[in-house]
């Protein structure tokens, strides 16, 4: 038996033969025709569906800054320093949604707001932005988005 396949590994069009079904099987994963989930490890359709959820969650994010604007005072401020800001603030909730970390762990959340917050604060001299009130309204924005897009992805996993 083991002179047989010892033969069969020396031929060439063998060889050839299993690379051909293990590279047609590896494509048919990535394609999404099948998919293998086991204990921690998914393999196929993933891919997909996390582009999806990253884009959806992208959309979602991007709405809810959009709307953050009109909530924050525009007195003395220029129109499009707002806009600046608020799209630095995208930056940062962007890029937690990219490495899909993202947990309603309360350290998490608490970062994340620390984050946001500094970030507005970089960018900002008025002084209503070093109210605790601002801060606040910063804080409890950011909680709400990053729960919000933590249920997005608890959603997404559970159609899986």
């Amino acid at each position: 038996m083991w002179e047989t396949i010892d033969d069969l590994g020396k031929n060439p069009l063998v060889l050839l033969l299993i690379t051909g079904i293990f590279i047609t099987i590896i494509y048919c994963i990535k394609k999404g025709y099948f998919k293998f989930s086991g204990k921690g490890v998914q393999i196929g359709l993933s891919e997909q569906q996390t582009r999806n959820l990253i884009q959806s969650q992208f959309e979602y994010a991007k709405a809810k800054c959009e709307g953050m604007v009109t909530r924050v005072p525009q007195d003395g401020l220029d129109s499009y320093r707002t806009k600046y800001i608020v799209s630095r603030v995208e930056d940062v909730i962007q890029r937690a949604i990219i490495f899909n970390n993202l947990t309603d762990n309360e350290e998490y959340i608490r970062g994340k707001q620390e984050l946001v917050y500094q970030t507005v604060m970089a960018r900002v001299e008025k002084d209503y932005f070093k109210t605790p009130e601002f801060r606040a309204l910063m804080y409890k924005f950011t909680e709400e988005l990053f729960k919000e897009l933590y249920r997005m992805k608890r959603v997404s996993q559970q159609h899986d």
